[in-house]
């Protein structure tokens, strides 16, 4: 039997492709001689590095930069050789898993600057940047100093960049803007099409869950708009300025740019839809299974290829909630659940136990299923 194995992560416990690798195990047990294709599945947030560069053969390099906070940190970016590509996962470096501060007016995003400049003088001119997951609300301010962009306030003294400063923003200076990016083209994995500012842009969207208060917002999203301005002001309703905190308009306005929703660009990297044209059966799960799933990007668009080629689908999931139903509207088969009786949510969510929960659990089903084919 032929099989293609694509979990998203399960977040919090365990890595796409080691919840990936836990079910090839799984399938084993049951099967020894079936032949398995394990992919990972990710949208531009955390787990896209991973991801592509297994896809793509790349490598890691490892690197320090500075955290949303201004702490160095190591981060890994990603190599792919043949096509002097870099891959570069934002949530590494300025990732809502690491503001352990929860002050997002002071955060900034230097460090990606400090990242894209590494890759750019190691000779790479095509980066791929995936824009999910960031904990800054600070419109690539820090991003762009990190890369010659000078910004001063109504005295003219030099201001750092975080969203604290947006608003102080009264001269912009592009002329250290570092000369390699006119060189380099990027490739943004992101699926938001918000613009930079306004009801539907970068704080008032994405704000709340960075930590930007309700009170703050109104004034948050005006320093924006101010910024903006100031910087490029023909960018900021652009489909995807929004992307992480105003990333997506940073990096627009200083480099020549193309957004792709991130589940395509790993899908072409993993040649999913030859995959699944010549595959028997097709895998896949996320930490919870419910009416999202079904609209999500990840198994949802997954789903939808296995239904094209008439593939039979199974869904794993950590939880499972009443609406997950709608799921099979999608093309999904069915979906179980990896637990095997009540769990303390901390017992769930430990790597081990999810591991082997997946592992077993896959391993009965393919008894099951062997038997009725």
């Amino acid at each position: 039997m032929r099989i293609l194995v694509a979990m998203d992560s399960f977040k919090g416990s365990a890595s796409s492709l080691a919840v990936g690798q836990a079910c090839a195990a799984g399938i084993r047990n049951a099967d020894p001689t079936s032949e398995i294709w394990v992919k990972g599945l990710a949208d531009g947030g955390e787990g896209t590095l991973d991801v592509l560069i297994d896809s793509l053969h790349g490598r890691k390099v490892e690197v320090a930069v500075h955290d949303a906070y201004g702490k160095k940190i190591q981060c890994s970016y990603g190599v792919i050789e043949q096509t002097n590509t870099a891959v570069i996962e934002i949530a590494q470096i300025v990732g809502l898993p690491m503001d352990q501060y929860h002050e997002p007016l002071r955060a900034g995003t230097y460090g990606v600057g400090e990242m894209i400049l590494h890759c750019l003088k190691k000779g790479y001119r095509h980066l791929i940047v995936g824009l999910g997951g960031s904990s800054t609300n600070d419109g690539g301010m820090g991003m762009l100093q990190a890369l010659g962009v000078a910004f001063y306030d109504i005295n003219g003294h030099l201001l750092d960049g975080m969203a604290a400063n947006l608003s102080k923003v009264e001269r912009v200076s592009f002329a250290h803007l570092h000369p390699l990016l006119k060189k380099a083209n990027v490739t943004l994995a992101c699926d938001v099409k918000n613009p930079l500012c306004g009801k539907q842009g970068a704080t008032y969207i994405f704000g709340p869950q960075k930590g930007v208060s309700a009170d703050q917002l109104e004034n948050v999203d005006q320093a924006m708009n101010h910024y903006g301005h100031k910087v490029n002001a023909r960018m900021m309703e652009v489909a995807g300025a929004g992307a992480a905190g105003g990333l997506g308009f940073a990096l627009m306005s200083v480099m020549s740019v193309e957004m792709k929703p991130g589940i395509d660009l790993i899908m072409e990297a993993g040649e999913f839809e030859k995959l699944i044209s010549q595959v028997d059966l097709v895998i896949s799960g996320e930490g919870r299974i419910d009416a999202q799933t079904a609209m999500g990007k990840g198994p949802g668009g997954l789903a939808k290829l296995a239904k094209q080629y008439h593939k039979p689908m199974i869904l794993l999931g950590g939880s499972i909630a009443d609406q997950a139903d709608v799921c099979h509207d999608l093309g999904i088969t069915a979906y179980f659940s990896i637990q095997s009786g009540p769990v303390s949510l901390s017992d769930a969510m430990d790597l081990s136990y999810t591991l082997t929960r997946i592992e077993k659990t896959v391993e009965q089903l393919m008894r099951f299923y062997l038997f009725h084919v």
